[in-house]
């Protein structure tokens, strides 16, 4: 399972670790609505300098990386 993760770009899914805790911020505020037109119109403000397609990307391995870590916990 570790490997599957490391695979996966490991618990920041390939990102600089402060992309990806701003990502984690911005989820939070947007109660894991990724895909909603607010989150997106954040994600432009403070993170534009990413492309939709690698928030997409990210959006993808995170979604594994959360489902690796709960089959490992079982």
């Amino acid at each position: 399972m570790d490997n599957k993760i490391i695979l996966n770009g490991g618990k920041n899914c390939g990102w600089k670790i402060s992309d990806h805790d701003d990502f984690i911020k911005l989820k939070i505020k947007h109660k894991g609505q990724l895909n909603s037109e607010n989150f997106l119109i954040e994600y432009k403000i403070h993170m534009g300098f990413l492309s939709e397609n690698e928030l997409n990307e990210h959006i993808q391995k995170y979604c594994l990386y959360i489902s690796l870590e709960d089959e490992k916990k079982r």
